[in-house]
């Protein structure tokens, strides 16, 4: 997803990869090493039956997730995934969706505006940064309630904005790349090594910036929903909660809401999540 980001050894890797594809139209296997081989999904109908099965999620490879987005939705398995997917399934209804609609025209109008006057003045545009912050954005915007203003204020490459949601997207960018960095380099998998070199040291200061970015816009919102009695509607929209006012009120069957660092892990699953694969997918189109 962050090929554009990566340095020309990995550019080469991925026209390796369109070689192989090229051979074996469905799929292929690679060995990482001794430890285990990689199954590379090369078409739709491969996808579709993973997609379909229910087996467990390979802990092995999803452990060097876990230290930026916790047990969140996209690493969780079993009861715990069952559970905080039926408290949040009702925040992606489609009549939940269509009311953002005017959101997501808003961000592309000031996307294509910029675009606008980069040809206007014979300026080159990377559909790569724009994109990013795009769904960027609109994930801010719809999910959080956050006006982040990221499309106008910065760039990707501006890690040290102060504009939160400018930093957060180039931190992000940095972290996709050291994670998969370390899956693809088998001395660094000890987290004894990893952890004290120089690539270890980074990454956590990373994931320090980003977990404090999330964790500012949880208690802001908990701030406002305490003031307002638990009842504010988001940005205006008295019909729909976002998907943050969700987090902090929603109830389980028994009675029992999300801790702190399970609202912490949701945000920081889905404010990665939503914004990066759409964006990879937009850059490809």
């Amino acid at each position: 997803a962050q090929v554009l980001h990566m340095a020309k050894e990995e550019v080469a890797g991925l026209r390796s990869w369109q070689r192989w594809r090229s051979r074996c139209p469905k799929l292929y296997k690679y060995a990482l090493g001794f430890l285990f081989d990689i199954v590379q999904i090369c078409h739709a109908d491969t996808a579709a039956a993973v997609l379909r099965s229910s087996a467990p999620k390979h802990e092995y490879t999803y452990a060097f997730l876990r230290p930026w987005l916790g047990n969140g939705l996209l690493i969780s398995n079993g009861r715990k995934w069952a559970r905080d997917r039926r408290m949040l399934t009702h925040c992606f209804h489609f009549d939940i969706l269509r009311s953002y609609v005017e959101v997501y025209t808003d961000a592309c109008s000031v996307m294509l505006q910029k675009w606008s006057e980069a040809c206007e003045s014979g300026e080159s545009v990377d559909v790569s940064k724009s994109s990013t912050l795009l769904t960027l954005d609109v994930i801010l915007r719809c999910a959080m309630g956050f006006e982040s203003n990221c499309q106008l204020e910065g760039t990707v490459d501006d890690s040290a904005s102060r504009n939160h949601a400018t930093q957060y997207a180039a931190t992000v960018i940095r972290l996709s790349h050291s994670v998969l960095q370390r899956m693809l380099k088998i001395t660094s998998h000890s987290d004894l090594v990893y952890y004290n070199s120089a690539e270890g040291k980074a990454l956590l200061k990373d994931l320090e910036c980003v977990h404090s970015i999330s964790q500012k816009l949880i208690e802001s919102r908990r701030t406002a929903l305490d003031t307002d009695g638990g009842t504010r509607p988001s940005q205006g929209r008295a019909k729909h909660r976002d998907f943050l006012d969700v987090l902090l009120t929603v109830k389980d069957e028994e009675g029992n809401g999300l801790t702190n660092e399970e609202i912490r892990e949701q945000v920081d699953t889905f404010l990665f999540r939503g914004h990066d694969t759409t964006a990879s997918a937009m850059q490809f189109l």
